[in-house]
């Protein structure tokens, strides 16, 4: 069985990318997304371990639509004992908050593009 179509509402991107938010979706983006949270990736829906996203058992908290990420970020450099698990379905959006999370150098934040 196939799973639906997901209609995501209002527009997925905004303005042209810089050079450097390309690659840090090409680059970045990959290394910190969690694996087997879509339907393509995960027909059965499994639950997964979200505290195994960060290699220690830690607590999780998710922001969902975290825009271009400041407040997401704003948390994670405030609890470095608590992993940031961020879901995101506007380009832009997903784009700017790795730069900046590129420039902290935060490792508790894990980026999902895509729907909650």
């Amino acid at each position: 069985m196939t799973a639906p179509a997901r209609k995501i509402f209002g527009r997925r991107k905004g303005k042209r990318l810089r050079a450097r938010q390309e690659a840090l979706l090409a680059c970045l983006l990959p290394r910190i997304a969690p694996q087997g949270v879509t339907p393509a990736d995960n027909p059965d829906r499994t639950p997964i371990e979200l505290r195994a996203l960060f290699g220690r058992d830690a607590p999780v908290w998710l922001e969902i639509g975290f825009g271009a990420g400041e407040h997401m970020l704003g948390l994670a450099a405030r609890h470095p004992e608590i992993g940031l698990l961020g879901a995101e379905s506007f380009v832009n959006g997903v784009a700017s908050c790795l730069s900046h999370l590129q420039d902290a150098g935060l490792s508790n934040v894990r980026i999902h593009f895509g729907d909650a």
